[in-house]
């Protein structure tokens, strides 16, 4: 990201905003000057920390469901205390929760016409209730940093609207521990608010792929090595 920055010069503050996808919204602080890139680091180990003790403290399960839409899958929740993790497509849906209700969810989403179900080898139940002990933990990991308004609006897991001061990305950080990470909708507001190229920092090209199932009409980039930094320079000059 740092050299994408460096190679676009000030076409990099051009942005009517950034997103993250989960633990991605610390990147975007990143680029959004929020915090500082040492401090950002500084936090995400701390909350990889309090994630993992709130697992062994409270185990759970995720799993992903594919061919379901949001509303078909209300029913499930409510039949079963699982939770909804992630929205990342209109039929990509994943659950997290107690290990037996993430397994009895599964059940019922192929029952009721579901297309795959995929178990994730994860340690927890991320973005649930069931994360509600690392809450204060990283409340208190925050307090010893300054978080600067940013220079671009961030655009929220949790509700999908712009984030335009340090404090509200303070409670965004802590509340997106246990609530959904609402990436359809976030990608959503973006194309309604003016957003037609994407440019996705790391390997895989996961959100990518994501965003153009969501809308086929935007452009979407990877960045995520020399060559792609350099390609991405040439194409914007």
């Amino acid at each position: 990201m740092r050299a994408w920055q460096e190679c676009q010069g000030s076409t990099a503050n051009k942005a009517k905003a950034v997103a993250g996808h989960s633990l991605g919204e610390y990147t975007s602080l990143v680029a959004a000057d929020v915090i500082e890139f040492s401090h950002a680091v500084r936090l995400v180990r701390k909350r990889g920390e309090l994630m993992q003790q709130a697992s062994v403290d409270r185990p759970g399960a995720m799993a992903a469901i594919l061919g379901l839409n949001e509303l078909a899958f209300s029913q499930i929740c409510a039949e079963t205390g699982v939770e909804l993790a992630n929205v990342n497509a209109e039929n990509q849906i994943v659950i997290s929760g107690d290990k037996i209700a993430v397994a009895r969810a599964a059940d019922l989403a192929l029952a009721r016409g579901a297309r795959k179900v995929v178990p994730l080898p994860v340690s927890g139940a991320f973005h649930s209730s069931l994360m509600v002990e690392a809450q204060k933990g990283l409340t208190e990991a925050m307090e010893a940093l300054q978080f600067k308004d940013p220079k671009m609006p961030i655009v929220a897991n949790c509700d999908s609207r712009p984030l335009t001061t340090g404090g509200e990305i303070r409670q965004e950080l802590v509340n997106g521990l246990c609530q959904c990470v609402q990436w359809k909708n976030s990608v959503h507001y973006m194309v309604d608010s003016g957003v037609s190229q994407f440019v996705e920092f790391g390997a895989g090209g996961v959100l990518a792929g994501l965003i153009k199932r969501i809308n086929r009409d935007v452009e979407v980039a990877t960045v995520s090595d020399s060559a792609s930094v350099r390609k991405m320079a040439t194409e914007t000059a």
